[in-house]
């Protein structure tokens, strides 16, 4: 071969063109390696910054703790009663201590005698603005014959009208709900086992039901039968008959009502065969 024989050759071969879907081809390549791995970069990124987060722990609260909320929500006219699985404590104040789910001063009785005492005095330090309910928390992991000990010493007091209700006094951090204020009294129109007599400032209530309405804060003469209100007499009738003997009926007065009112009630209830009635002063 001739020196330009060659040199042609090589000028051919240098100025040969790379052929075009070869590069095509690799950029694709790279694009989709990345359109892949994109989102397993991002969903490892993110898994890391999780796991460096602390996870939460959750504890149990202390039975003050739960005891201060309830305190802190409560209404002026609420004697609050909680019966928690180590101590029975009156408005904050510790009156029993428990072990194995009895008192360790209980003597025996229907009567729980340090819970009276405390119920009785705490009626009578607030004698100008007196307590119209006594809200009794349950634990629920208290032995429900203590329950009703409890329950009823709070009852046999009949200085006002008592509620029970369930609550978990030593609740995990992580579930605790802070109770919140109630600004509603709440009524109640029906008590089991007898009967309920409510007297508000414009009506006369049996168990909810309204038997008598006053016109201009009066009985109506129609339904007066000498000292006898007739509506209410007929009622407290019907229900002494279906009511066991020993049942004792509930006078609900609501503190703006009228006190011969009060006096005619009592007298109608005597003449159905009610010559007891547990008497208690309530709000609007």
């Amino acid at each position: 071969m001739t020196f330009f024989e060659f040199t042609c050759v090589a000028q051919w071969n240098l100025s040969f063109p790379i052929p075009h879907n070869f590069a095509m081809n690799l950029i694709e390549m790279y694009r989709r390696i990345l359109f892949y791995l994109l989102p397993f970069l991002v969903f490892s990124a993110v898994s890391c910054s999780r796991s460096s987060v602390p996870a939460r722990r959750c504890r149990t609260l202390p039975i003050q703790h739960t005891t201060k909320d309830l305190l802190n929500v409560s209404p002026d006219h609420r004697l609050n009663v909680f019966l928690t699985p180590d101590i029975l404590m009156v408005n904050g104040a510790p009156v029993g201590r428990l072990e194995n789910g009895r008192f360790t001063d209980y003597q025996g009785g229907q009567l729980y005698a340090p819970l009276m005492e405390a119920i009785i005095e705490e009626f009578g330090r607030h004698k100008l603005d007196p307590y119209m309910e006594i809200m009794v928390y349950v634990d629920k992991r208290i032995p429900p014959s203590l329950a009703k000990l409890v329950v009823q010493t709070a009852e046999r007091a009949s200085l006002a009208s008592v509620f029970v209700l369930p609550y978990d006094f030593s609740p995990s951090s992580c579930s605790y709900v802070k109770p919140k204020p109630s600004d509603r009294h709440r009524r109640v129109m029906k008590i089991p086992g007898t009967v309920l007599v409510r007297l508000d400032k414009d009506a006369i209530y049996v168990d909810g039901k309204a038997v008598v309405r006053f016109k201009y804060g009066l009985v109506p003469p129609q339904d007066m039968d000498g000292m006898i209100i007739v509506p209410l007499f007929k009622k407290l009738v019907e229900a002494k008959k279906r009511l066991s003997q020993d049942a004792v009926p509930v006078f609900h007065v609501s503190v703006d009502s009228d006190p011969k009112v009060v006096k005619m009630i009592l007298f109608t209830a005597g003449k159905a065969g009610f010559g007891v009635m547990r008497t208690f002063r309530v709000l609007p």
